[in-house]
């Protein structure tokens, strides 16, 4: 899914800042070969690559919902909106379990309040996901 909001390398590198963050990633970025190739009688792996997470990073709350012009009762919690790097970090289970946590938050909102998921009070869902425990915040002087 491609939203309003995409998570980058950058996000989960610490190098730029997510709004509204709904969990945290933490697992480092690992890209696994496209293929194998054979050159020069040397097998190659074409698109293998990863980098280093130095904290757990927000995942932003426009990374799980579509943009309101394509629809406006869905959560998305595996397919996020995020580049093929990003999603190279947030792909784990803990990330999925995290996500779909604070979609089901998000959805009781949409529910309760009528409206769309895109139209969620971002304080309103903040202060929900805390109660329930979700961390929103990576404590200082952490790392991944």
């Amino acid at each position: 899914m491609v939203s309003d909001f995409v998570l980058t390398q950058g996000h989960c590198q610490g190098e730029q800042d997510g709004p509204e963050p709904v969990g945290l990633g933490s697992y480092g970025i690992d890209l696994h070969e496209i293929r194998r190739v054979v050159r020069d009688g040397m097998v190659w792996r074409e698109g293998k690559g990863g980098g280093r997470v130095p904290r757990p990073y927000p995942i932003p709350y426009g990374t799980i919902i579509p943009s309101a012009t394509e629809v406006t009762n869905l959560l998305v919690t595996f397919a996020i909106s995020a580049t093929h790097v990003a999603y190279g970090s947030t792909r784990m289970e803990p990330v999925f379990m995290i996500l779909s946590q604070s979609a089901a938050i998000a959805a009781d909102l949409a529910l309760e309040e009528q409206i769309g998921v895109q139209g969620v009070s971002y304080p309103k869902l903040a202060a929900r996901l805390i109660a329930a425990g979700q961390v929103l915040e990576a404590p200082h002087g952490t790392s991944a």
